[in-house]
């Protein structure tokens, strides 16, 4: 929580936006056109569906993921059980229906509103703040992802941020819930602090050659070496093609003046309003009513910024009397965004109903809408252009990248050849993991296919990310294998070691905490350990001690009046004896405005999340019903 609280006073919201910033120049629909075999469709949500070759490649990118968290599982039944496939696809499913409800909503993120925002990302900008081709390039390559494949990304991210945030927004806040929560974090709580150290106990620990014989004979199924391949293979790459594709300035300044009516600065309004929620208590009628009477004191004189502090659920921008900023076509409800945009500055409308409630809108300005030089919108035309003329070359050469594999069944030279493309190799990869290329997992089942292990036939052309394909073929196979007892030797006594150590430690502690049930003095008496007194509370700027610590701290209730002893593993393997001796209540006088706004923040956040999740889930059971059970 206070993680939580720090990195929102602290602005770390922009590192968010940052990750979703990409430059809005591909290819459109590249996948419609050069992809003609039919895919099997496991569910539909709207418009949108969930592929089997999708669910597919989801599910293999889920079980790399946790087979990294958790190596023990190796190849474990539990990747391939339902469970686990269901857990991917649903995740598939609320996704879908985050987009169709952004959609339904016409949420949308145009070319010219991502080229604004990449424009203003540091991270693709020189030291004098102009955008920097050559960073943007890089960072793209050093991720193997298309160019399209970023914007569609960023159109889905940003689409999908503006649903969860119209439900934050409509979130309400009580006050006693915010000052319950810094309640607790201003708490200070005082303890006492033994630390017993791992480390301390492994010179200790005894390991002989016989034990790590005996541990790599038993567990020899977790020394292998897997399945490994390593393949050669030719990509095809949208991107590359449009990089060689060069737009005449006579040909951009055609294009300008035949579209010049298309070519206008995004309209803005500053507008502001007042929110009376019908997700409460208060029914429709009555906020009706209210909203009725807000209405005619604003047109009778009334201040709207007293009334929006006053009346408004939206607490966010009541506090501020009730606005705002500046906002955009595509960033409100549908509802909210035709009454605000059919009004002039000073205009206030009437009750407008959405998804939220009630809203009285006032515009305050309106900017944008005049028409764009071609020095403005010269390099959105060049990426139209070009991306235009790189998706036929990119169609045909797909075609024939699909005919000539299969007529070179096993040999990529002369495909090579045929298309000017250069023969590529990797190192061996196995199953699970490998590197470059190797990394991505359709690249790494394509390898292992039975046609390119076993008969040594070219793959068919893969998909690595939208516009990027390649076709590979084997060049060696090494089945798995034990490794050799001396290979690891050194790794089995490490690990011996380890838990020889933690075995220790965790009893001398466990050993402390029944001794110091009778009595705490007794057993610092006892041992050589000292213990440190601290004071801290969630919100101090400053810890004197660990993270882990100081939420372990939080969690401990005295019993009664008599303090409370508990343990802990820290997470650099240290053991901690904690024993609480006083909690006292905080002085919210003391708490700075920051934390107070961002603990709000946060209230206003987890109950909008929570009021998301259970609509999400409502239909997540609703199109559930619709499963092609036989694809799963």
């Amino acid at each position: 929580m206070l993680t939580e609280i720090r990195d929102r006073s602290s602005g770390a919201f922009a590192y968010f936006i940052a990750a979703l910033i990409i430059v809005p120049m591909a290819f459109w629909g590249v996948n419609e056109y050069a992809n003609p075999q039919v895919v099997p469709t496991v569910l539909e949500v709207g418009d949108i569906k969930i592929t089997k070759q999708e669910l597919d490649q989801r599910l293999s990118q889920a079980q790399d993921a946790e087979r990294q968290r958790n190596p023990e599982l190796g190849e474990s039944d539990f990747f391939n059980s339902d469970f686990f496939k269901r857990s991917v696809l649903n995740s598939l499913i609320d996704r879908a229906l985050i987009e169709q409800i952004a959609v339904d909503n016409n949420y949308r993120v145009g070319n010219t509103e991502l080229a604004a925002l990449i424009r203003k990302e540091e991270l693709f900008q020189t030291e004098t703040g102009e955008f920097n081709q050559a960073a943007y390039d890089d960072f793209v390559q050093s991720r193997l992802y298309s160019k399209q494949r970023f914007e569609q990304q960023v159109r889905d991210d940003s689409r999908t941020t503006k649903v969860t945030q119209g439900y934050q927004s409509s979130a309400v806040v009580m006050p006693n819930e915010v000052r319950l929560l810094l309640e607790l974090q201003a708490e200070r709580r005082t303890f006492d602090l033994v630390t017993i150290s791992e480390a301390d106990y492994r010179e200790s620990v005894e390991v002989s050659d016989s034990d790590v014989e005996e541990y790599y004979q038993a567990n020899l199924n977790s020394f292998m070496n897997p399945d490994r391949v390593s393949v050669e293979y030719v990509e095809l790459d949208a991107n590359v093609i449009a990089e060689n594709i060069e737009i005449s300035e006579d040909e951009l300044q055609q294009q300008y003046e035949d579209n010049k009516d298309n070519f206008f600065s995004p309209e803005s309004r500053s507008a502001r309003h007042i929110l009376l929620s019908t997700n409460g208590d208060k029914g429709e009628e009555a906020q009706m009513a209210q909203a009725q009477l807000l209405l005619e004191q604003l047109r009778n004189g009334g201040d709207f910024a007293e009334l929006a502090k006053e009346f408004s659920d939206d607490t966010g921008s009541g506090a501020i009397g009730g606005d705002l900023g500046k906002i955009e076509r595509g960033q409100m409800v549908e509802e909210f965004e035709q009454s605000a945009f059919a009004l002039d500055v000073g205009e206030i409308s009437e009750p407008i109903k959405t998804q939220f409630g009630y809203h009285i809108i006032e515009v305050t300005d309106i900017s944008g809408g005049e028409p764009q030089a071609f020095a403005e919108v010269r390099f959105e035309i060049e990426e139209q252009l070009r991306e235009s003329e790189a998706l036929s070359l990119f169609s045909g050469q797909l075609l024939e990248l699909r005919n000539l594999v299969f007529e070179s069944e096993n040999s990529l030279t002369p495909v090579a050849e045929e298309l000017g493309l250069t023969v590529l190799s990797t190192d061996f990869f196995t199953r699970e993991a490998g590197e470059g290329i190797a990394a991505n997992a359709v690249v790494r089942s394509a390898a292992f296919d039975v046609t390119v292990l076993e008969d040594g036939l070219n793959s068919d052309p893969v998909e690595v990310s939208e516009g990027y394909y390649v076709a590979l073929r084997k060049i060696d196979f090494k089945p798995a294998a034990p490794k050799e007892l001396a290979e690891v030797s050194e790794q089995i006594k490490a690990s011996l070691i380890n838990q020889g150590a933690e075995l220790a430690a965790q009893a001398a502690v466990d050993t402390l905490q029944t001794k110091a049930q009778e009595s705490w003095d007794q057993v610092l008496a006892d041992t050589e350990l000292s213990s440190i007194q601290h004071t801290v509370s969630l919100i101090d700027p400053a810890l004197p001690v660990a993270s882990d610590i100081v939420q372990k701290v939080s969690a401990m209730r005295l019993n009664g009046n008599e303090p409370a002893i508990e343990t802990l593993r820290s997470n650099n393997g240290d053991f901690h004896l904690i024993r609480l001796t006083k909690v006292r209540p905080g002085d919210l006088r003391q708490v700075s405005d920051e934390i107070k706004e961002a603990t709000r923040s946060l209230v206003a956040q987890r109950n909008g999340n929570s009021l998301f999740s259970s609509y999400l889930y409502q239909l997540n059971q609703d199109v559930a019903k619709n499963i092609n059970e036989d694809l799963l």
